[in-house]
């Protein structure tokens, strides 16, 4: 047995009596066994080059493999037919007829095996070489910018993971404006609002991947009728170009508008600072088959702008003032300190340092209190300035309960006053009012007040460190108590001692019992 032409063949040839096996799958071709004695009535077609010829020599690399299985075994049988084992079998012959002539030899089998004998040629260049398929054609590049699109020298602002391009053509009377965001995904936006540092009301345009427009993406232009409400689509959709791409994990729109307003609640585009915010979200619009007037999910608490940000487009300058993320700072750490720290320590004196500090208990009691009033009010009066939205939107729990807190910090002196002023020493017992009331209603405005401290801190995600030392705090305050409750225990009116009695006053006003016991 001879091999001929290159290894990467398909066709296996019988030279004596033109017999040809194909196995190449790309190419079809019947070959007869042509010349063969038709003895007993035997005439056999050998092949037909597909996936499912009789002789399991199949198309593509599997064919290749079948086709090497049958030259091997019939080498095997010719090594055998020297060696004395199944004599005078044509070796070809024995493989390609395994199927239907297999140990027993019939007169068939052997007729054919003994003709064919000793004639058998591999041709591996009868067929071109099995080519594989072509590779995968890469990736199509991002949608080239429409020339309505022109950032050739634009100017850019980068604010945390958010950055704007943007150029005034003012011969085209457009402007161009590329928003990134830092996610691969989802949608970016930008508006013109009338409230700085506010999500508007104000004028949104809204980029985002969508199958049903030819760049593959779309801008939407929106409306924002008041803070932390959805922009709803306007009526008029004035963008002039729109393009695309996706660049190292960052998704980037790109757009054009005119310079004059579109329609109702647009703006028009002046040579001065003009106030604008920013948004994105990780959430594509309807899976990337969005249109204009889709809705969008919200931003996340930390995927927007919260400065007073003012961009002079025909100009380049950029101005960012923080002093509204300064005053919301000022206002929870006011919070914190009057509520932490100021208010439990005032309880802690009243209740269990009575026979410590004497006299001055009420004192230090009455001033304490009277601060952290102080620091609520100008808490609350922060949280008025910069938020307009009249307790409307996002965190609205928190600003009700911030108003609350801020009444009852109020009532709750008076009712300590009066109860000073109420408080004899002939009375047999603590009456409701005032007394108790004071007491339980103070009780009740720290554990509220300690609720809403987290509430806001929440709100301006400072994270779960800041939590953590927030708990520990509270779970000092509260160990403190249990164990001077423990320990100490409650410093009552009828506790008075024999030289306490000389502070009464001699006219009998009460002044001293109020200064030394007054709770």
């Amino acid at each position: 047995m001879d091999r001929t032409g290159s290894n990467g063949g398909a066709g296996l040839v019988d030279a004596g009596r033109g017999l040809r096996v194909c196995v190449c799958h790309r190419r079809r071709r019947a070959v007869s066994a042509a010349g063969l004695p038709d003895q007993g009535g035997i005439r056999r077609h050998l092949c037909e080059c597909s996936e499912r010829d009789r002789f399991g020599l199949s198309g593509g690399r599997a064919g290749e493999r079948q086709a090497g299985g049958v030259v091997d075994q019939a080498a095997r049988h010719a090594r055998s037919k020297r060696s004395g084992v199944g004599g005078g079998v044509n070796p070809l012959g024995f493989a390609l007829e395994r199927g239907t002539n297999p140990t027993v030899a019939g007169p068939a089998g052997n007729l054919f095996h003994n003709v064919a004998y000793g004639h058998v040629t591999v041709d591996f260049s009868a067929v071109s070489t099995c080519t594989p398929p072509p590779p995968a054609p890469p990736p199509a590049p991002p949608s080239p910018p429409s020339p309505l699109i022109n950032l050739d020298g634009a100017h850019r602002f980068v604010d945390g993971e958010f950055s704007m391009e943007f150029k005034v053509d003012s011969e085209a009377e457009r402007v161009s404006i590329a928003l990134s965001s830092p996610h691969a995904s989802g949608w970016v936006g930008l508006c013109f609002t009338t409230s700085p540092g506010r999500m508007g009301p104000g004028h949104a345009f809204v980029g985002y991947a969508s199958a049903r427009y030819s760049p593959g993406f779309v801008v939407s232009q929106r409306l924002n009728p008041a803070v932390h409400q959805m922009p709803q689509p306007s009526q008029t959709q004035s963008v002039l170009a729109t393009a695309g791409a996706v660049v190292d994990g960052r998704l980037t729109i790109s757009f054009s508008r005119s310079i004059a307003a579109s329609g109702p609640g647009d703006v028009t585009l002046r040579n001065e600072p003009m106030a604008v915010v920013w948004a994105y979200s990780v959430q594509t619009p309807d899976d990337g088959d969005a249109t204009l007037e889709s809705p969008f999910a919200q931003h996340g608490r930390s995927e927007h702008s919260t400065s007073d940000i003012r961009v002079n487009f025909f100009t380049g300058e950029v101005t960012r003032d923080d002093l509204r993320e300064r005053v919301i700072t000022a206002h929870a750490w006011l919070m914190l300190i009057a509520w932490f720290v100021l208010v439990p320590m005032a309880i802690l004196i009243a209740r269990y340092a009575k026979d410590a500090l004497g006299a001055n208990w009420f004192r230090a009691h009455m001033a304490l209190n009277l601060v952290a009033v102080a620091a609520t009010g100008a808490a609350f009066g922060m949280a008025v300035w910069y938020s307009v939205e009249d307790f409307d939107g996002a965190h609205k729990v928190h600003k009700i309960i911030g108003l609350i807190i801020l009444l009852a910090t109020f009532v709750e002196p008076i009712l300590g006053e009066v109860a000073n002023v109420m408080w004899s020493p002939d009375r047999e017992a603590t009456p409701w009012f005032p007394d108790r009331i004071h007491w339980w209603f103070g009780r009740a405005l720290v554990l509220l007040a300690l609720v809403n401290c987290f509430l806001g801190m929440d709100s301006k995600e400072w994270g779960m460190p800041a939590f953590v030392v927030g708990g520990v705090v509270v779970g000092v305050i509260a160990l403190t108590f249990a164990a001077l409750e423990a320990t100490v225990g409650k410093i009552v009116h009828g506790k008075m001692r024999a030289e306490e009695q000389l502070l009464v006053p001699a006219d009998g006003s009460g002044g001293g019992h109020r200064q030394q016991y007054g709770e």
